[in-house]
Parts: structure tokens; sequence; C-alpha cells
């Protein structure tokens, strides 16, 4: 029954169509059937009265004509009462037309004169018994009622009779219904064949003028997919003046407005990733120049002034964060301009991930935080662009450390036979919801007010989830305000592979019987300023 129901209710739900014409069937079908309920009952009434009243008609002038031969009538002896009983049935048949009379003796007759007579078959029990009772007791009147007769509808009257001699008699004459039964038979059928043509009309007639409607309808919703696959040429047919003309013009000045606008964004994209790129490349002459006066003059920054040596340092660290700036904005015109390549090499993650965490444990002294890093027993070996692995947990890590609040970050490393993940997690001042899908945007900073404390450059998780994409990654967030964030790194194991299930939950378990802590050795200065 499911399996009958779900497309009936997919079509009813997709198509304008199909509800229109079903509405239609079923009202008009509704309509049809007490339409001709009705018109039936009052067919049937009219038929009935007017076949009574000429059946009472007919009846009450055959009773008073055989009351009037019955009276002037001067048989006395039974035979001749008899033959007089024979004439009258005969009279009746021959005044209604009727082909079943039946002459009874009444409960007050006189015994042995006469005898029950009927003709046409009709048996004495099929006389109605309440129809007799009415005669009986009231002989003087003209009674009727509708019965069936033989399995055909009838109507019967009755009256009573005196008899000189005899006493009082009942005369009953059944008059056949089968003719007006016949003609509404034929009504109803002409109402129901009628009705169904005029049902399927109607169908017809909605469906062609629902088709009409849609059909513009239609061509402008595939217009607007095509809009939103990238086409921005579609344009729909106009045609006539009316509202759905309208509706089509509307919908191409909608879409040129749109086009225009497109173009126009895109043309100032271009020339803003052009921009960048050219700005970027133009300032790495003049920022060589500078890191080399820079680091000669921090090399003899001990032969300085305090004033001077303090400038130095300054000037120092400034220069490592314009470099760093510098290289995001490049990486990001790469990213832009669709030049951005992998360069996969065979490495081990926990040594990669280590690495990066020990050039940060002095970092995260400074700011009061401890790292702690998990990962399986066995080596993680993945085919990967390693330096961009290293940048993306470089990232993750340095953002943990900048809103952790000063609190532990704990790090996990998980693999599986086709997924390897990285996982941080800071329990800072976390990231609210409608913060979370702006998270990885450029520039963007969930607190405009709080300042970078370790040289950011807000590009970070931006280029990191661009990344991730060139590795056909995932990389997820967790968060929660008050306990902290918790980012994810998913890569296949090989460029061929595909991503399978995360080896890591979010945010990650604690330890495990597959989960060790991972040796992380403290990065030199001299490592830190190569930027290990």
């Amino acid at each position: 029954m499911r399996r009958v129901s779900a497309p009936v209710l997919t079509l009813w739900r997709r198509s304008l169509q199909v509800r229109a014409v079903v509405i239609t069937l079923v009202s008009t079908s509704v309509a049809i059937l007490v339409y001709s309920a009705v018109a039936t009952y009052s067919i049937s009434q009219d038929l009935f009265q007017s076949r009574l009243e000429q059946v009472l008609s007919v009846s009450n002038r055959a009773v008073s004509e055989s009351q009037d031969s019955l009276s002037s009538s001067a048989a006395t002896d039974t035979a001749s009462i008899q033959e007089l009983m024979n004439k009258v049935l005969s009279d009746i048949e021959a005044t209604t037309t009727s082909q079943q009379v039946a002459l009874l003796r009444g409960p007050r007759a006189s015994f042995g004169y006469t005898q029950d007579i009927t003709s046409g078959g009709l048996e004495v029990d099929q006389l109605p018994s309440s129809l007799r009772t009415a005669v009986e007791e009231t002989p003087d009147g003209l009674w009727w009622q509708s019965t069936e007769v033989d399995g055909s509808p009838a109507i019967v009257v009755g009256a009573g009779l005196t008899v000189q001699v005899a006493g009082q008699h009942e005369v009953y004459v059944v008059f056949d219904l089968s003719s007006e039964a016949n003609t509404l038979a034929f009504v109803q059928q002409i109402l129901y064949v009628g009705g169904i043509a005029l049902a399927v009309l109607l169908c017809g007639i909605t469906l062609a003028v629902v088709t009409s409607i849609v059909r513009p309808v239609r061509t402008t919703a595939l217009t607007s997919r095509r809009l939103a696959d990238g086409d921005l040429a579609q344009r729909v047919d106009v045609r006539g003046e009316d509202e759905l003309a309208m509706l089509g013009d509307s919908f191409n000045q909608m879409a040129e407005s749109i086009q225009s606008q497109i173009i126009q964004l895109e043309t100032l994209s271009t020339m803003q990733q052009r921009f960048v790129s050219d700005v970027s490349h133009e300032l790495r002459t003049p920022l060589t120049t500078i890191r080399l006066a820079s680091d000669m003059i921090f090399g003899a920054r001990e032969q300085l002034d305090v004033g001077a040596r303090r400038a130095a340092e300054l000037l120092h660290d400034q220069v490592d964060r314009f470099e760093v700036l510098l290289a995001d904005l490049l990486e990001v015109s790469r990213f832009d301009a669709g030049a951005a390549v992998l360069e996969p090499t065979k490495f081990e993650l926990k040594s990669v991930v280590s690495q990066v965490v020990g050039s940060f444990l002095a970092l995260a002294e400074e700011r009061g935080s401890t790292i702690t890093v998990r990962g399986p027993r066995a080596k993680c070996f993945v085919l990967a662009d390693e330096r961009r692995i290293e940048r993306i947990v470089r990232n993750l890590l340095a953002n943990a450390i900048e809103h952790g609040e000063g609190r532990p970050i704990d790090v996990w490393v998980g693999a599986s036979r086709s997924t390897v993940a990285v996982a941080v997690r800071d329990y800072g001042v976390g990231i609210s919801g409608e913060d979370k899908a702006r998270v990885f945007d450029r520039f963007w900073r969930a607190d405009s007010s709080r300042k970078r404390t370790i040289g950011g450059t807000g590009l970070g998780l931006s280029i990191a989830m661009e990344d991730t994409g060139l590795h056909h990654g995932r990389l997820d967030v967790w968060s929660e305000p008050g306990q902290g964030a918790c980012f994810r790194l998913m890569i296949p194991r090989t460029p061929d592979t595909p991503l399978g299930g995360s080896p890591l939950g979010l945010p990650p378990g604690q330890g495990g019987p597959q989960t060790v802590s991972i040796k992380v050795i403290r990065a030199t200065q001299e490592d830190r300023d190569e930027g290990v």
C-alpha cells in the first residue's frame, strides 16, 4: 500500500495540474450526484403522484359503476349472483385496464351465495393486510397502498361493494407501475451518463486552462534554475499582455538586474584579486630590503642604547608579522586565481603535529596554557601536501592559544583505513551558534573589540579551510559558549581515496585504549625564527 501511496502523494504535492483536475473531478462528481439524487426523487414523486391520481379516478368510477350494477340487479339465487359477480369483475377490468382484480367476500357477507374470484393470477395473500383491514373497517371509502406484486411495483386500490342478498364484499384492483419504473430508470441513466460526460468535459477544460497557466510558470521556473546554475543569458519568452506576461516581463527585468550586478561584482572581485596579487608581489622587493636592514640592526642591538634597542626589537617583530601577512595574501591570491596545487609526499602525521606543537610550547607557556598531544600507538603515514597540513595544524593551534584564556589545550591525532584526522580543543570563551557559520571567513572576528595578541593576520582559518578543500577533506568546528571550541581536520590517506568516517569524535573523547600521549620536543629559538 505504501509503495502505491508514496508516488501518488508525491505526484499530488508536485503537480498543480493533477490537483486541479482531481479537485474538479471530485467536486463535479459530488455536485452531479446530489443533483441526480434530487432530480430522481422529484421525478419519481411526480410520476407516482400523476399515476396515483389517474388510478384513483379510474378506480372510483369503476367502483361506482359496479355498485350501481349490483344495486340494480334482481338476482337472488346463488348461480345468478355468482354470474353477476363475474360480470362485475370483467367490467372493472375493462374500466381500469387492469389485468389483476379480486372480488372477495367480506367478513359480514352471507354464507353460500358467492366465492372469492381473482384474475390475472392474483393471489389473495399478495394483497397488503393493512389495506384489507382498512377496507373491512371502512367499506364506504376508497383505499390505496403502494406495494410490490410479482416482483414489480404496483398500486393496489380497495373498496367495499354491497351485493343484494349476499351482503358485504370487497374489490381490489392492482395497477402495475413497471412503465413508470422504466421511465424513471431511463431518466436516471440519462442523468448519470450526462453527469459523467459533463465531469469529463469539465476535467478536460480544467486541464487545458491549468496547463495554459502552468506552462509559462514552469518555463519561468526552468529559466530561473538555469540562471541559478550560472547561465545568466537565460530569459523568458513573453507573449501577450495578461498577468502571466507581466510575470515573465518582471522576471526578465530581475534577471537583467541580477546579471548586471553579478557581472559588476565579478569585475570588482577580479580587480580586487589582481590588486591583492600585484600589491603582494610588488611589496616583496622592498620587504626584502627592509628585512635585510632589520636583521642587521637587530643583530647589532646590543651596541645600541636602551631606546634604540627596544625599537630594533619592535621593528624585527613587526617585519616578521608583515612577512607572514604578505605570505598569507599571496596564498589567498593563488586560491582566488585557482592556481593553488597540491604537492603530495608521504610523511608521518604524528611527527608533523608534534613538531608544530613543539614550536608553540614557549608561546603557550607565556599565555599560561599547557598542550597535550594524544594519538594512536602505530605510525600514521599519509600521502598529502606536508607544507599545507603543517600550516593547517599551525593555524588551528595558534587560534586555540589565542582564544584559550590560558587554559589547557588538547590535540588529538586519529587514523582509520581511509582517513586521518587532527583535532585541536581549547577550553576558552567558545563561539556562539550564529558566529560558527562565519568563523572561516577572511579577516572575521567574533569580537571586533578583541585585539590579536600573537600576531595573527585574520586569514589563518580561511587558508586552513582552502588547504583542506584541496585535499578533498573536511574542517569541522564544535563550540559552546564558555566551554571552548574544537576544530577537527579530516583528509583521505591518499588523494585517490574517498574520505571516510572520522576516526575522532567532535570533540574527541579523553584517552582510550588505542590512544597514547605523544612526546613533544620543544623547539629552539633558532627553530622558531625559521618558522618550524
